[in-house]
């Protein structure tokens, strides 16, 4: 799987042993599924980031307490955070849409 881009909106962290990311020169736990990933974190306001993997909202960071909390259930990005019509500020594809192009099939002989 290619590594996921972020916009520049986006500050970069790679999420390290234990399930941590740097912040602050402190770690905070995120997961630890996603050891050796790099994810995004979108300022919401100046305290509080929603933290993508790829073109998904998977949690809320509070900079202040330096944890983690699950995105909230039923919250999707297109409709909470962006509005209709827009796209996720992560570039990655989301991997249930189709492709553009048509791929045959086929096997040639």
């Amino acid at each position: 799987m290619p590594e996921p881009e972020y916009g520049s909106a986006l500050q970069v962290r790679r999420v390290v042993k234990r399930g941590t990311f740097s912040w602050k020169h402190q770690h905070v736990f995120l997961s630890e599924t996603l050891i050796g990933e790099s994810i995004g974190l979108l300022p919401v306001d100046e305290r509080f980031y929603t933290v993508y993997f790829a073109a998904f909202p998977i949690a809320r960071f509070d900079s202040h307490r330096r944890v983690t909390v699950p995105q909230p259930k039923g919250k999707e990005f297109s409709r909470d955070e962006a509005g209709e019509g827009d796209v996720s500020p992560s570039p990655a594809p989301h991997p249930l849409q189709e492709p553009d192009e048509k791929v045959s099939g086929m096997c040639p002989v």
